[in-house]
């Protein structure tokens, strides 16, 4: 695309690169609000949430993880904690739940206390 001149190609450059920047960041899971909390969990919600964890869920590349036959229960930890819910074999039933980033790094250490020794060192290694 040919320019007027230098001052418009660098104006035109460094607006492209905000711009780019902000769409980068919108698309982060932190700023999504589709994938936001919809209710405020109370610490009973807190202790339940790490006992489905540590009994269903795994960690790795900066993401928690729980699959189950039971939508219900990824549908109540989507709601207390955000995240999605995703069917990983729409055949056999079995749903996904996933929370990464910002939000999945303040649940682990929310929940750490009330972990296993076995997923204390999953969740030190995943940070």
């Amino acid at each position: 695309m040919p320019y007027k001149n230098k001052e418009y190609q660098k104006q035109y450059v460094k607006e492209w690169k905000v711009n780019r920047r902000i769409k980068f960041l919108k698309g982060n899971s932190f700023l999504k609000k589709s994938l936001a909390p919809t209710v405020k969990p109370t610490l009973l919600d807190i202790v339940w949430a790490a006992g489905i964890y540590e009994g269903e869920g795994s960690c790795n590349h900066y993401r928690l993880y729980v699959g189950q036959k039971d939508r219900w229960i990824l549908d109540k930890l989507r709601n207390l904690f955000g995240g999605s819910v995703s069917c990983q074999l729409c055949k056999s039933g079995i749903y996904n739940w996933t929370l990464s980033g910002a939000r999945g790094r303040g649940l682990a250490m929310t929940i750490y206390s009330f972990l296993s020794p076995r997923r204390k060192e999953q969740v030190r290694k995943m940070w």
